[in-house]
């Protein structure tokens, strides 16, 4: 019922949703800002189980320099694989040192960028890329006065998954209703991607019984130790079904010859 203190309908699927979800299941309504918190965490955790292909971002950088220097993107995880487009090199990555004196086409990272060497001028670079799922915030329910949650107030969430019409749901401009179209598709991304990801979608049991874990657990409360169980089960399915890679390393592949 629209108004009452996190009771996000069961048919709506949203980051928000989530979090109010872990705190009515929990009983601790005080621990708003600690699920908010805990939300994102289990899903960072649950990325960390693996390399997944739902994570990983297919790019091509165009270059102004040899060698040419890359920032580190924001929620930047790994590198999977650099190619010179031109060139059609696949160069390895090569840590500073006498190896690089040795190989013409290399890349390699340091502090907040990437350097990749052995370029044509000009030439774009075709590169692969595991990135983290940004944190997401909190909004309050349509209807609902959010100014005496923790941490409040809170705007209105801007959208949601419908998981029976199967189709997202957006805040319409006067605030008072939702809608299935705004007539902006790059509006309608920006809004899925502040409201979902693929964990949500897919894994959405398995985050909120971590989310509730360490709820209980901030709270000594006995239902911890069933919860976390019931959590480890989950990522044990997650690794076992959603398939994944070892990481390799934080700054990219190691390179051979």
């Amino acid at each position: 019922m629209a108004g009452t203190p996190f009771l996000t309908p069961a048919n709506e699927r949203s980051f928000s949703g989530l979090v109010d979800r872990a705190i009515l299941e929990t009983g601790k309504q005080f621990a708003l800002l600690s699920a908010i918190q805990y939300a994102n965490l289990t899903i960072r955790e649950c990325q960390k189980l693996g390399l997944f292909a739902q994570d990983l971002i297919e790019d091509e950088l165009e270059t102004d320099a040899v060698p040419f220097i890359w920032t580190r993107p924001a929620n930047f995880r790994s590198i999977r694989s650099v190619k010179y487009t031109l060139q059609n090199v696949w160069p390895k990555l090569r840590l500073p040192g006498k190896v690089q004196h040795e190989k013409l086409h290399y890349f390699y990272g340091a502090d907040d960028y990437f350097a990749f060497a052995g370029l044509i001028e000009g030439e774009p670079i075709a590169i692969a890329v595991y990135y983290y799922r940004k944190p997401l915030l909190y909004y309050g329910m349509l209807g609902t006065v959010t100014t005496g949650f923790q941490g409040g107030p809170y705007s209105i969430r801007p959208a949601y998954y419908d998981v029976e019409a199967e189709e997202w749901m957006y805040l319409n401009v006067g605030q008072t209703a939702y809608v299935d179209d705004l007539a902006d598709d790059d509006e309608e991304l920006l809004r899925r991607t502040n409201a979902m990801n693929w964990l949500l979608t897919d894994w959405w049991d398995v985050v909120l019984e971590g989310v509730k874990a360490k709820i209980f657990k901030q709270y000594n409360d006995p239902r911890a130790s069933l919860s976390y169980s019931l959590y480890k089960e989950g990522q044990r399915m997650l690794q076992n079904l959603a398939g994944f890679e070892a990481e390799v390393s934080a700054m990219g592949l190691p390179g051979g010859d």
